[in-house]
């Protein structure tokens, strides 16, 4: 199965960037967060012998969703469902599917009510994957395949309630051609929602999506004319009946390309979006950039020279305009980093072995981060969780 993720065409380190940022708040700019520690995820066993995170949801301080996929050594991947639940995790079983298949995102608006989104591939052909849990068990909702779509991916979900959820991706026809998909899911069918491209683009992906009330805020990429490394920063609002492109700023100075993969919002009006640029003269470094009162700007980050070759993946917003980022530096293992509002604050990560940090969710001052394990004397990703908090 090809990567779960589409790529601007260069050689970098691309890691899922889900955000799933529930919950209520993060500890204020006076308390030092702790250091991330083990969160005791479990052993695959010999039957998924290896696997990854990409996705979490934390409802509530106690309770929390994590997605991705494993497989065995040689066998086909499979959806990877984890349940973090009075202090330690538990591997659910989900619906048998034909073929490989991957979760990307997942979005729980309760203890007893998540909705899990991916790709599936049968028959040599890519088409998008939704699962529901009920509080017992999981199944298949079957989304709807876009019109002329040769195949489509999900990448990011968000729910209000368990008959408003927001599913972004991306889909190709059979000429090549790629655009945003969006569709919405009521709780027993799906839709397909018409989403603009960039009028200069020659293909767009919606990476990742938050809602509240009628309307939702969706992040992304959209490359703007053939060729590598050409990717440009795509951000996109819903308003309840239509989607349209909102303006955003490129970082600053030259860059070969710029994209965001992560949101997360304290409000309608307050957000935070994460992601990574490609310079002329540093290289990769991550980026962010704010929503706030209908308008984006740049969030400049310090100590960029610690975050050479680096990205930020996942965000979670929580409380007063407090955000918990996480990413990778290649080559150099996790990264973290939390936003007040006024200043970013580092976070320590340690990690004895390459690790990458794919999505973060908090909720009553605690956050619990998913993504890797990888290790060079292992011959594949081993799933990954840590967790900290205030106290």
């Amino acid at each position: 199965m090809a990567p779960l993720r589409a790529t601007c065409g260069c050689v970098f380190l691309v890691l899922l960037v889900v955000a799933s940022g529930c919950g209520s708040r993060v500890p204020g700019p006076g308390r030092v967060m702790p250091s991330l520690a083990a969160s005791g995820t479990p052993s695959l066993g010999s039957i998924r012998g290896y696997g990854e995170l990409r996705g979490i949801s934390c409802p509530g301080a106690d309770g929390c969703m994590a997605v991705g996929w494993s497989a065995a050594a040689a066998g086909a991947r499979s959806p990877l469902l984890l349940r973090w639940a009075g202090g330690s995790w538990q591997v659910l079983d989900g619906p048998g599917l034909l073929g490989s298949a991957e979760l990307a995102a997942v979005s729980c608006w309760n203890g007893q009510g998540c909705l899990a989104v991916g790709v599936r591939e049968a028959a040599r052909t890519q088409a998008v994957l939704a699962e529901t849990w009920d509080g017992t068990s999981w199944r298949l909702t079957g989304p709807v395949q876009p019109p002329g779509a040769a195949t489509a991916r999900f990448y990011g979900v968000w729910c209000r309630a368990a008959r408003s959820c927001m599913a972004v991706g991306d889909y190709a026809q059979r000429s090549g051609r790629v655009f945003s998909l969006a569709e919405v899911w009521s709780g027993n069918r799906w839709r397909v929602l018409t989403v603009p491209s960039p009028s200069a683009g020659i293909s767009a992906v919606l990476d990742a999506v938050w809602c509240a009330d009628a309307m939702c805020l969706a992040v992304g990429k959209y490359t703007p004319h053939s060729g590598p490394c050409t990717c440009r920063i795509l951000a996109e609002g819903w308003n309840g009946g239509r989607w349209e492109i909102l303006s955003t700023p490129e970082p600053v100075g030259p860059r070969l390309w710029s994209a965001l993969q992560a949101i997360s919002c304290t409000s309608v009006t307050v957000c935070l979006a994460v992601g990574t640029a490609q310079s002329t003269t540093l290289g990769s470094t991550p980026i962010a950039e704010q929503w706030q009162s209908g308008t984006w700007r740049v969030v400049p980050i310090p100590n960029l020279i610690r975050m050479l070759g680096g990205d930020l993946d996942g965000v979670s917003c929580a409380g007063r305009v407090g955000c918990l980022a996480v990413g990778s530096v290649l080559g150099s293992g996790p990264i973290a980093a939390r936003w007040d509002g006024a200043r970013w604050q580092d976070l320590s990560v340690p990690s004895s072995v390459p690790e990458t940090l794919n999505a973060v969710s908090c909720a009553a001052g605690s956050c619990i981060a998913v993504g890797s394990i990888n290790d060079a004397r292992q011959p594949y990703p081993r799933p990954l969780t840590v967790r900290w908090g205030s106290s």
